[in-house]
């Protein structure tokens, strides 16, 4: 390029190429690599400064291959001698075996362009990112924080290769990896083993929960947050998710709430023949886990029963609403409205040691069982207010990008 010029138009260039190679005329497609090579012959040819090519014979490699290779570079220095020769050109060394008799053929020849396949879309590699979530341990020192993983595989490859990938990473087996699709404050998908990763889109939340296999020994559960702010006094409003007994349009009286979803969902299993109270303690030991360093501070100081009291566990079914299982435990001799019934009758009893199973019936370990952390708002009603203890804090601890 002329100084001073940034680009260039090769519409000339076209078709002087055209003029010498009618092949590349018009407009029609063709092969850039072949194109490029009659493109560095032709200024070869017409640049080279030895106009009358001596005869030459390629050596014999029959010694050592360096100093053969020179040898033969300079045999092929004494016909080709441009500017193009000098800027684009190298050595090959090409070696062939004979599969009867062994005997080795070793050869040098010149190029001035190499030709390298693109490799297939699914042998590429892909980084995908994980946020694995471990089993809460029988030690409350040694629980971990959820850790980020970047998962690499090849783009053709399967969740299989995902899982298997980060077993390697994390030192958990697969058989205790569970991975799923996060959407929403909720889990959206367990990704199946065929699954191919060439589905999962760049901006899907993946999460792996350390988890038992399935087995019909083990309980296992699927769980969500929800903040549940206090009506205002003489206000009323709407029931956001409805049980089957009652309708969705229900009004709710002062002391009822709203729900509103937030942070990051968890999968936790437990015993079959577990008791309510365990499994509340269990639930509690998985959410400490995945808490702000500031939360689990205050849980081993002592002020786990204070954290506790914001914190009902709800039972619902997959689609969210409220399973009134506990219904036939219920105190008879208190007076509540069939609404305010209902709804305690799916709230997990923190001191029963009734076994779960007792309730859910026996099958309950061949499905998932849902359930839901509501975060209530203990902000005292007298005017002061207690930030450790309001929906901020709760909202703070369990914020899903401290997770990440």
């Amino acid at each position: 390029l002329k100084p001073g010029i940034a680009s260039t138009s090769p519409t000339d260039l076209k078709r002087a190429i055209a003029q010498f190679a009618p092949r590349f005329a018009g407009c029609a497609q063709h092969d850039a690599q072949e194109f490029l090579a009659y493109l560095l012959d032709g200024l070869h040819e017409d640049l080279n400064r030895i106009r009358k090519p001596p005869y030459v014979e390629m050596p014999q490699v029959d010694q050592d291959t360096a100093i053969a290779a020179a040898k033969a570079w300079d045999a092929h220095q004494r016909r080709n001698d441009s500017l193009v020769m000098d800027t684009f050109y190298g050595q090959f060394k090409s070696t062939c075996i004979c599969p009867k008799c062994n005997r080795v053929s070793v050869s040098f020849d010149a190029f001035n362009h190499v030709a390298l396949e693109i490799p297939p879309q699914q042998e590429l590699d892909r980084v995908i990112p994980i946020l694995l979530i471990r089993a809460p341990t029988d030690d409350e020192t040694g629980s971990v924080m959820p850790q980020r993983y970047g998962v690499t595989v090849k783009r053709g490859g399967f969740a299989f290769d995902v899982r298997k990938e980060l077993s390697d990473l994390s030192g958990i087996p697969t058989t205790r990896l569970h991975i799923c699709d996060v959407y929403d404050h909720a889990i959206f998908e367990i990704l199946k083993d065929n699954k191919p990763v060439s589905n999962i889109r760049g901006n899907d939340v993946l999460a792996a929960y350390e988890l038992p296999p399935y087995d019909d020994a083990i309980i296992h559960t699927v769980a969500t947050h929800a903040l549940v702010s206090k009506a205002m006094d003489g206000d009323k409003q709407i029931m956001d998710v409805a049980t089957d007994e009652l309708e969705a349009s229900a009004e709710l009286s002062p002391e009822a709430a709203s729900l509103e979803p937030f942070s990051f969902p968890f999968m936790t299993a437990f015993d079959l023949h577990s008791t309510c109270r365990q499994v509340w303690e269990h639930i509690w030991k998985t959410v400490t886990n995945m808490a702000a360093p500031e939360f689990v501070a205050r849980v081993k100081v002592g002020d786990a029963e204070s954290l506790k009291s914001l914190l009902r566990i709800r039972i619902v079914d997959n689609l969210g609403n409220a399973r009134p299982v506990f219904l036939d435990d219920m105190d008879s001799s208190n007076i509540l409205g069939v609404d305010e019934e209902m709804d305690r009758a799916s709230i997990l009893p923190p001191t029963s040691d009734n076994e779960l199973m007792k309730y859910l019936g026996k099958d309950c370990a061949c499905r998932f069982l849902f359930i839901r952390l509501e975060w209530m708002d203990n902000t005292p009603t007298d005017g002061t207010v207690n930030k450790d203890e309001t929906l901020d804090s709760v909202r703070e601890a369990f914020h899903k990008d401290s997770l990440f």
